[in-house]
């Protein structure tokens, strides 16, 4: 692609906020840089052993269709590097990758994503979208009536083991070479989760399908779907490089007026909430930042963004 040397967005994230947000943008004409920084292992995999669903509801399910279409966009560009500082110009924002490399921007989206890389088990791969899975909501009816299991030792594999139940009434955590926090092992108290301790040597099983879960210590354990959580990767630290200070508890994701990131041109999408399973909510998140910027943008180019500006490099 070809651009003026200044983008209209740069986008700070990879998941299904940012990738959304890309999509509404481009399509409007606006220029785009998305600087995917997420690098997930289970780009590699996506292809892989999974069993698409029509609800889209999973990052990984979410992001390989979005970015077919986001690829369609000839406004829109992606770098796979994260972005290492902000600032403010005097019409816009210069952004400096990992690299040293910089952008020129009239405005800035940091969109919280999730990190999600496979659990270090050997051969775990091959059953990533056939029996091993990240979302609930997204493969737990699939799974009902199974002996389900969750790897994990802190808040957020309680929480998909406490989500599970609903499915199933067998659910086991394994801590995997982890010891349980003092608060998971409280909101673990008195519910009907069973906790398996000690490192998982292999997931065994014919082709993609799990039947069971060997230990270390020998043990060997029926399980028939293993479910581990992803962490989230927010982009909020940027904001402090520029001055802005984003209220981290409002819901919405887009330009508040009154003072929400305290700078011109500065958007996010909130952080995730409820686990890696909400791929929906985050896109819709992106989508309303997106249009608050593009409606930014619209009323920008006609006052203090209208000044002439150097050209700058582009990708």
């Amino acid at each position: 692609m070809k651009l003026n040397g200044i983008y209209d967005v740069v986008i700070v994230g990879g998941g299904p906020a940012a990738v959304s947000a890309a999509i509404l943008l481009g399509r409007r004409m606006k220029e785009v840089l998305l600087c995917d920084a997420s690098q997930s292992e289970l780009d590699s995999f996506q292809n892989h052993g999974r069993t698409s669903r029509g609800d889209c509801c999973c990052p990984s399910d979410f992001l390989w269709t979005s970015r077919i279409h986001m690829n369609r966009l000839d406004t829109v560009a992606c770098v796979r590097q994260p972005v290492r500082d902000i600032h403010r110009e005097e019409t816009g924002f210069s952004v400096i990758g990992d690299n040293g490399k910089s952008w020129v921007s009239k405005s800035i989206l940091l969109a919280s994503d999730f990190v999600a890389r496979l659990p270090s088990i050997p051969g775990v791969e091959k059953f990533y979208g056939a029996s091993l899975h990240q979302c609930p909501y997204c493969d737990g009816w699939e799974h009902r009536s199974r002996i389900i299991g969750v790897i994990g030792n802190d808040d957020s594999a309680v929480g998909i083991a406490l989500k599970l139940l609903t499915w199933s009434p067998r659910v086991t955590l394994y801590t995997h070479a982890g010891k349980l926090t003092s608060s998971a092992e409280l909101r673990l108290r008195g519910r009907p989760v069973d906790v398996v301790t000690g490192s998982i040597r292999s997931l065994e099983g014919p082709g993609h399908h799990l039947e069971s879960v060997r230990m270390e210590n020998g043990s060997n354990h029926a399980c028939q779907a293993l479910f581990f959580p992803a962490q989230v990767n927010s982009h909020f630290n940027l904001a402090d490089r520029v001055g802005g200070r984003v209220p981290r508890y409002l819901p919405g994701s887009h330009h508040l007026p009154n003072g929400g990131s305290g700078i011109e041109g500065l958007f996010f999408t909130s952080e995730p909430e409820g686990g890696q399973e909400m791929a929906v909510t985050a896109a819709a998140d992106g989508i309303k930042a997106a249009e608050a910027i593009n409606q930014w943008l619209i009323a920008a180019d006609r006052s203090y963004l209208a000044k002439r500006r150097p050209q700058h490099e582009t990708i």
